[in-house]
Parts: C-alpha cells; sequence; structure tokens
C-alpha cells in the first residue's frame, strides 16, 4: 500500500476494486486508497472527513457507496460516506452513541444499515434516503465486547454476543425485526462462549464458533442455531 495501516477499514467494492481506509498511525488515520485488482496497484483516494482506527464498520451500500461509522475518532457517533464514482468523502449525520470498539454492522435487505457495540445495549439503524440515523428499542443484554451480526433469510438479524459483558462469557442471542424495530430474547446457547464468528449456512442454520477456553468461562467449539 502506499501507507502501512494498522487497524484500518476494508470494503471490496461492487466494480471489485478495494477501498483501504484509516489506520493508527499519524499520516494515515484520516486517509483512504484503493487497490485495483485488474493491474495490481494502489491510488489514493480524497481525505475522509475525520481520522478513523481501530474497530469501526465499513457497510457498502445499495447504490455502490461505503457508510464508514464510528472508529477511535475525533467524534466516535461519526459517519460518513465514501463515493467511489468521483472518489471523495463527505459527512452525514452522526450516530445516536459513540461506537468505538468491537462495534458490528449489516445491510438490511431494505437498504438501511444496522449497528451495534461500543455503546451498551444501543442499536441504530441508517436510512441512506434520508442520510439519518433512528435509534432501535435497547438491547437485550447489555455488553461491552464483540457482538456478532446476520441477517436471516426472513430479513430478522440474529444478534449473538461474543463474550465481554461486565467481564464475563455470555450465552446470549437475540433477533432484531427491522419492521418493528425492536429486540427479543432467543433464549441461551448451549454454553457460555466467547463468540468470534458466526455464519449463515445454506439451510438456515447458523454456525456459533468460539475461541478457546477462558478464564472466564467461555468454551471453545462450535453450535448450531435453528431458526
Amino acid at each position: 500500500m502506499t501507507e502501512p495501516r494498522g487497524q484500518a477499514l476494508a470494503a471490496v467494492l461492487p466494480d471489485g476494486r478495494v477501498l483501504v481506509a484509516g489506520g493508527n498511525e499519524d499520516n494515515t488515520r484520516g486517509t483512504a486508497e484503493l487497490y485495483d485488482p485488474t493491474n495490481g496497484t494502489w491510488t489514493t483516494t480524497g481525505a475522509m472527513t475525520a481520522w478513523r482506527a481501530g474497530p469501526l464498520s465499513a457497510i457498502v451500500l445499495r447504490d455502490g457507496r461505503v457508510l464508514v461509522a464510528g472508529g477511535f475518532t475525533a467524534s466516535q457517533s461519526s459517519a460518513e460516506i465514501y463515493d467511489p464514482s468521483n472518489s471523495t468523502w463527505t459527512a452525514t449525520a452522526s450516530m445516536g452513541a459513540g461506537r468505538a470498539d468491537n462495534q458490528s454492522a449489516v445491510l438490511l435487505p431494505d437498504g438501511r444499515v444496522l449497528i451495534v457495540g461500543g455503546s451498551p445495549s444501543s442499536a441504530d439503524v441508517y436510512d441512506p434516503a434520508t442520510a439519518t440515523w433512528t435509534a432501535t428499542s435497547p438491547m437485550v443484554e447489555t455488553f461491552i465486547d464483540l457482538v456478532v451480526l446476520n441477517v436471516m433469510p426472513d430479513g430478522t438479524v440474529l444478534s449473538v454476543a461474543g463474550g465481554g459483558s461486565r467481564g464475563a462469557a455470555l450465552a446470549t442471542a437475540e433477533r432484531f425485526d427491522p419492521a418493528t424495530g425492536t429486540w427479543s430474547d432467543l433464549g441461551p446457547l448451549a454454553q457460555t462462549r466467547y463468540v468470534r464468528s458466526t455464519s449463515l449456512l445454506p439451510d438456515g442454520t447458523v454456525l456459533v464458533v468460539s475461541s478457546a477456553t477462558t478464564a472466564a468461562g467461555g468454551k471453545a467449539g462450535a453450535e448450531l442455531y435453528q431458526p
């Protein structure tokens, strides 16, 4: 790349290029660049509106633009849009809460974006049609660590808490309904876990994978959620 980038974000654009933005080095925190796989080269974009590093979200919208939100920034609730048609960044409305730690975001079937994490039990939905954020109802679990999201075949979102709430592993799962903006408890996982990833399988089940056993009680291994 043109610059070293620790704790940067990456997003694959519709045309196959890769956007890499931000970083924790002083000279890269507000910059971004594009990788073109057709010729194996990197080119810089326009400057970001805020420096960003650490856990942050980058979601490719339906129109090909990229929503970037949160991270360790001058304003952790701020967000901006990258437009690949002219390689520019534009500030958009700020989230309802700062989200600098272990956030997660997904593109909803209707084109809006759900983002959680960083602020205990809160979540926001971004509507690119109006460039506004709307707070959802509070989540069931109060967490301070990773939350992993999957959009289910019925359009709802499965949230599995990845551990760290009050310093302990979790066994928490809940579902977000985009139509009502509400969360509902799905009952506990088979055991407490420090979940690191989830994958939606072709039959609609979700594979939940956790990291190694920890002193806080999290278990290694995997299990399946069957809606």
